[in-house]
This record gives structure tokens, sequence and C-alpha cells, in this order.
């Protein structure tokens, strides 16, 4: 979404009307406008900021433009940026690859939709034997099925 709207911005830049920027989105073509570049930035800007978590997979670890992590929610597939400190950056790494889910201070957009956080811990997910089997939480279903 911020490439389009960067396009956006230098198709702007340039004031001619013989240059087109176009994007495909699901097979068709799409020209980018100077409203499409204020629409993108409106919806990036961020609504409020609260303590909360995001968790999916811990995919990508960056220290460009600061060093920061990537976790790819599960449910929609969206990465949102994770900033570490030096401490927690020795734990990313040896969470790559795992599920996790970040707390800290979380930044979301208007529409709730949460954008970045402040890593303050990482909690991992459990992975395989540790998993609890059908047998072990079949006393919990109802009726003792």
């Amino acid at each position: 979404m911020q490439s389009a709207g960067t396009l956006s911005r230098v198709r702007e830049a340039l004031n001619k009307d013989d240059v087109a920027v176009r994007i495909w989105v699901k097979k068709e073509p799409i020209t980018l406008t100077g409203h499409t570049a204020a629409t993108v930035k409106d919806m990036l800007e961020s609504g409020f900021v609260d303590h909360g978590s995001v968790e999916g997979r811990l995919e990508v670890i960056s220290e460009r433009g600061g060093t920061h992590v990537q976790i790819r929610e599960m449910l929609w597939g969206r990465s949102i940026r994770c900033t570490v400190s030096d401490e927690r950056l020795k734990e990313a790494l040896e969470l790559f690859g795992r599920r996790v889910e970040a707390y800290g201070e979380v930044r979301y957009r208007k529409d709730g939709e949460a954008i970045s956080i402040k890593v303050e811990e990482f909690i991992p997910f459990p992975v395989g034997v540790n998993i609890p089997t059908y047998e072990d939480v079949r006393g919990i279903l109802k009726g003792g099925a």
C-alpha cells in the first residue's frame, strides 16, 4: 500500500498528461492519481496507540530503518512491523520462523487494524510435542465426549 502511495506521488510530481502509472490489481489495471496518494496516506495514518498484542509467524529480521522484525499475521496474511530492543533481538533470532505473540505498545489505524508494535515481550506458541492431543483435552468437552 505504501508503494502505491509513493508511485502516485511520483506520477503527480511529473505533472505530465502523457505519463500514466498503472498497477495491476486482481488482473485489472488501475491508474494511480494524486487522489490515490491521499487515500493511501489517510489509510496508513495512525488512529490510536494502546498496549496490546499481535500474533503470527516471525518471518523477517532487519536493521534497515532501525532494528525491527516482521510478524505475518495468520488470519489476514498481513505483515506487522515490530520494533525491538537489542535484548529482544537475540530472542527474536531464536524464535525466527516460529509462531509468536508480541506484547507491547501497538499503533492502530483508524479502522482498528494494527500497523506496528514496540515489542516488550515475545511469547512463543507451543510446537509439536508441546501441543495438547485430543486425549489431553477430552475432559473439557461438554458432557465428557
